[in-house]
């Protein structure tokens, strides 16, 4: 980078001094032809003004004697200047003092460019904007734009990117940073304090400590439903060997927390606490009450998914139109059942609990649509039981 500064310099410093020499040398020939256009012209009005009349011979002689001088006077001249310049400093020129402060600002202008840092922001969006972009490029920027800026969006940019990246520890201080930086009662203190506590978690070798038990407890202060911060104390709680405070609290994250492979993995975490502590359905009940295991089928030769697809799997009460259970699902996660609980009701007071029997519906709609729920019905079965044990095979159709 430096070195591209440098040639970039010499290149204006040179386009500036070429375009100085060339300007001095066209206006000292401008000086010349008109000196030598001038007295020719006189010459010819003079001899036109003898030939009318107007002049007499002797008039005409003296006017050209008179212009012979006044020509060798200012020929005179030039040749002085140059002849006694060399006996006073070149800064005292005007037009190398011109051409050097045109030097001066110019190289000023890119230095300060460059200490600003737009450049390097350009260059980035650039890369960012061609796709051209690699880990350690965007590492280096967000690392250049938190030292700089010293935002709090910046450093939490900066950490997510080490926790992408697996530097547990320096995420830790990057989230530390974001912390001291935002402001008293900011909205987003909860998600950077959960942030926080992952990246001491993981730092850990995914074993509790007192320092994220710190941060955990802040957050859920801040916020007690907080799905993420109550599966980190339930990890706490089971570290320590308290089996049915880790169960109760590993139930609550399960309850509250909107993913649904999240809530499966929280739902084995569940089982282990079980097993472990030996606590029965009767002192916990299960949080799982009711379930529907289904698979999609699909003919290859047919339907190819797309990189943008996503399939809304749901669960309809009869004579409703709103969903008691529903799911998310991509296309690569067919391969395995989807399962709708109780637990998936996201859209209704009502849950498969409070049903019989539902009706199972698969539609396919986009990503990048603002509704999914407008998307296509490509499959649906009718009147199944809202507890039971079996996997029921829906063939979808376009």
């Amino acid at each position: 980078m430096i070195l591209l500064w440098l040639v970039m310099a010499l290149m204006i410093a040179a386009s500036l001094v070429y375009f100085f020499v060339s300007l001095q040398k066209n206006l000292a020939n401008d000086d010349g032809e008109k000196a030598d256009s001038f007295a020719a012209i006189r010459s010819e009005e003079i001899a036109n003004e003898q030939e009318v009349g107007r002049l007499t011979g002797q008039e005409a002689e003296a006017l050209l004697k008179d212009l012979e001088s006044e020509t060798q006077h200012a020929q005179s001249m030039d040749e002085f200047v140059p002849r006694h310049r060399s006996f006073l400093p070149n800064l005292v020129s005007t037009k190398y003092t011109l051409l050097g402060i045109f030097v001066l600002v110019s190289l000023g202008s890119v230095t300060l460019y460059q200490s600003l840092g737009y450049a390097k922001d350009v260059a980035f969006s650039q890369a960012l904007a061609a796709k051209n972009t690699t880990p350690k490029m965007t590492l280096d920027f967000l690392k250049y734009r938190s030292e700089r800026y010293d935002r709090a969006e910046d450093w939490y940019y900066l950490a997510n990117d080490f926790m992408s990246s697996g530097e547990y520890a320096q995420a830790m201080g990057a989230f530390q940073a974001a912390l001291v930086k935002l402001p008293e009662g900011s909205a987003d203190q909860v998600e950077v304090l959960v942030r926080y506590a992952q990246a001491i978690f993981y730092n850990n070798g995914n074993v509790s400590s007192p320092e994220m038990e710190k941060v955990v407890d802040k957050v859920l202060v801040l916020e007690p439903k907080n799905a993420t911060a109550l599966g980190l104390k339930g990890v706490a709680a089971f570290d320590h060997k308290a089996y049915l405070n880790a169960v109760l609290t590993w139930q609550d994250a399960a309850r509250y927390n909107d993913n649904a492979l999240e809530r499966q993995t929280l739902l084995g975490a569940i089982q282990s606490a079980r097993q472990a502590g030996d606590i029965s359905y009767q002192q916990v009940p299960a949080l799982v009450t009711r379930q529907i295991a289904l698979r999609v089928i699909w003919d290859k030769s047919k339907i190819q998914w797309h990189s943008d697809d996503v399939l809304l799997v749901y669960a309809l009460a009869p004579g409703s139109n709103m969903p008691v259970a529903i799911r998310r699902v991509y296309p690569q996660d067919l391969n395995r059942p989807v399962i709708l609980t109780n637990l998936d009701n996201l859209m209704s007071k009502q849950s498969l609990e409070d049903v019989g029997k539902v009706d199972l519906v698969v539609k396919l709609s986009k990503i990048t649509a603002k509704d999914l729920t407008k998307g296509q019905v490509i499959g649906i079965k009718k009147a199944v039981p809202s507890n039971t044990k079996a996997i029921y095979a829906i063939n979808v159709t376009l």
